[in-house]
């Protein structure tokens, strides 16, 4: 009976020095991440920069042929795979993401650290049997909340049922977090959004991780970068103005202020003198009028020319031989 307890002892005591050491390992990579930082995975092994409690579950599928890799993983039972050194406060990722089987289950976790799953944010997509998606806060099964809710409660999960996850399909997300917003983008348009009014941040909330439940699911062309934000495009300089030809404006036309405008253009006139003299005076751009061959010539808006001696011609136009009728022009 001593024999069995001291070996359930030893084992304990075993089992712990390995979970210890493994998490010091964990904590001592705590140096500040030189960014930016890329890993397509195009090697047969993890290496020196990633760790995880369940190591074995995670592997790089390597093509000797290609020269090509991609990070898979299943059965990890949120063991997550972290990435060793520290992420900048304000910060972007991209990478990646393959489902190969339909629960989809995509995972992965921001501002952890490094040592545990649900120590930071945690991001799924198409969990629980592909049926929604969330960005929780320090857990993955806290209260689900709106976006009024959700500045008022610390721990709050926002979720949708939108996108599910295509089996086989590159989904690229780009995951945003800038003061107190988490932006979440997914194959290039906004798709989730977090707003936390107490940021996780500093000592504890350093770290990246990719995460698994039992999933079959692998990662590809990571990416992280500082966050900057886009520069203002600068507006191209306005098109000059078309060159327009400038024209003489015609002379102006003298009037009284009693004299209405007139609708067309001045009619034809003649003179006294020339009437008395029998010649017949017609100008450059006349607008005559002519009913009938038979009837006198009636002009327009003849009135107007009263105050400056001009009388009406009454003289039939057979009377006339020197004046002929001219066709209307067009407007």
């Amino acid at each position: 009976m001593r024999s069995f307890r001291f070996l359930c002892f030893a084992f304990l005591l075993i089992s712990s020095l390995m979970w210890g050491c493994e998490g010091c390992e964990i904590q001592e990579a705590s140096t500040t991440l030189k960014v930016p930082f890329e890993d397509n995975f195009d090697r047969p092994s993890l290496g020196a920069m990633w760790s995880s409690e369940m190591a074995g579950r995670w592997r790089i599928q390597f093509d000797e042929r290609t020269k090509q890799g991609r990070l898979c993983v299943e059965q990890a039972r949120n063991n997550p795979l972290f990435l060793r050194g520290a992420l900048p406060r304000d910060v972007v990722v991209e990478f990646d993401a393959y489902a190969q089987e339909k629960d989809g289950d995509v995972k992965i976790e921001l501002f952890t650290d490094g040592r545990f799953h649900a120590t930071g944010y945690v991001l799924a997509h198409g969990g629980w049997h592909n049926a929604m998606s969330i960005i929780d806060r320090l857990g993955e099964h806290n209260r689900d909340c709106s976006a009024k809710e959700q500045n008022a409660r610390a721990n709050c999960r926002r979720w949708t049922r939108r996108e599910k996850v295509i089996i086989g399909k590159g989904h690229h997300w780009k995951v945003i977090r800038h003061g107190e917003k988490l932006l979440w983008y997914l194959d290039g348009k906004l798709f989730m959004r977090y707003d936390d009014p107490q940021p996780l941040e500093g000592k504890g909330h350093q770290f990246f991780a990719f995460s698994n439940w039992i999933a079959h699911v692998c990662f590809d062309n990571l990416t992280i970068r500082p966050y900057a934000p886009e520069t203002a495009r600068k507006e191209a300089p306005a098109p000059s103005p078309a060159r327009s030809i400038a024209t003489p404006s015609p002379a102006p036309v003298p009037s009284t202020p009693s004299d209405p405008a007139p609708s067309d253009p001045a009619p034809a006139f003649v003179a006294p003198s020339a009437v008395r003299s029998g010649a017949v005076l017609v100008p450059a751009q006349p607008k005559i009028h002519v009913q009938s061959n038979s009837q006198p010539l009636r002009l327009h808006n003849a009135d107007r020319f009263r105050h400056l001696g001009i009388q009406r011609l009454q003289t039939p136009l057979q009377a006339r031989p020197a004046l002929q009728a001219q066709p209307t022009p067009q407007r």
